[in-house]
């Protein structure tokens, strides 16, 4: 298995408009979260980055497939660092 950090935001971009809120103003900090379909990158602006995000499950799909790309590693590799036991 690959060792990854799933975490890692370094080679994700900052998108233009915060995922928790739809604004473009402030500062916006990429993070990751947790969803059905994996692990994904996100920006949010400083008053969403306190909230819970909900992604849909086929925009969370994009999103985990992108940040698998960010990483630049397989669907594949991600699901088995997830169950190795991996948590967000």
């Amino acid at each position: 298995m690959m060792l990854v950090d799933l975490d890692d935001t370094g080679r994700c971009p900052t998108a233009a408009t915060c995922a928790g809120c739809g604004t473009g103003q402030g500062e916006l900090t990429v993070v990751t979260a947790g969803s059905g379909a994996g692990v994904l990158c996100v920006s949010l602006c400083p008053d969403c980055l306190t909230d819970d995000l909900a992604v849909p499950g086929p925009a969370a799909a994009r999103g985990v497939a992108e940040h698998c790309g960010h990483l630049d590693i397989a669907l594949s590799d991600m699901d088995a660092v997830l169950e190795s036991g991996w948590s967000w």
